[in-house]
């Protein structure tokens, strides 16, 4: 331990920037750190319930998991589905009304899935492009565009510039995110 060999460091008040990568390696924390905050609000209760470590207690919260991932998949893969059709299928007739396309964007969506779960080298990748996209989305732009699309004339000025800037910020971080996950990869 580094305590007793004596290699303890003085602790940073800033972070140690060395290069192009060390500098954008800490924009990846944030998005991952917003998605975590946005998903997983319950992990510390979870958590302390996993508490018993007995055999018994974990194989019956695997197979609760393994339920609960089952009966999510499908709730997800329908907005999935229903809003990959709307963008590449615009004015065609309701996806409920034509099986073969129903049928054809589950296929594809499905072995898109497994294509990834097979090829992504790890599960952090998956969390940060997931924090840089879905999270920003989620915590930035949508409430912002609430503000912004205000039918009702509630927003006051100040409200909408506050939302352009979420906005503005939002896209920049992904960006910025992206291109990090991106470059650590290769």
């Amino acid at each position: 331990m580094k305590i007793f060999d004596g290699n303890v460091e003085l602790p940073r008040w800033l972070p140690n920037v060395t290069d192009v990568t060390s500098f954008l390696k800490h924009f990846t924390a944030v998005p991952v750190l917003l998605l975590a905050y946005i998903c997983h609000y319950n992990a510390h209760r979870i958590t302390k319930e996993l508490q018993d470590t007995s055999e018994m207690h974990s194989i019956v919260v695997r197979i609760c998991y393994a339920i609960h991932i089952m009966l999510v998949a499908p709730i997800i893969a329908f907005g999935l589905r229903l809003n990959l059709d709307g963008l590449l299928f615009p004015s065609a007739k309701p996806l409920v009304l034509d099986n073969k396309r129903f049928t054809i964007l589950t296929v594809v969506l499905i072995a898109l899935i497994f294509i990834g779960a097979t090829f992504i080298p790890s599960i952090w990748d998956v969390f940060q492009f997931g924090g840089a996209t879905t999270g920003l989305s989620i915590a930035l732009i949508f409430p912002a565009a609430v503000a912004l699309k205000d039918r009702h004339g509630i927003a006051t000025k100040k409200d909408s510039i506050l939302g352009i800037f979420m906005v503005v910020l939002a896209i920049f971080s992904s960006a910025l995110a992206i291109y990090s996950d991106a470059y650590s990869l290769f």
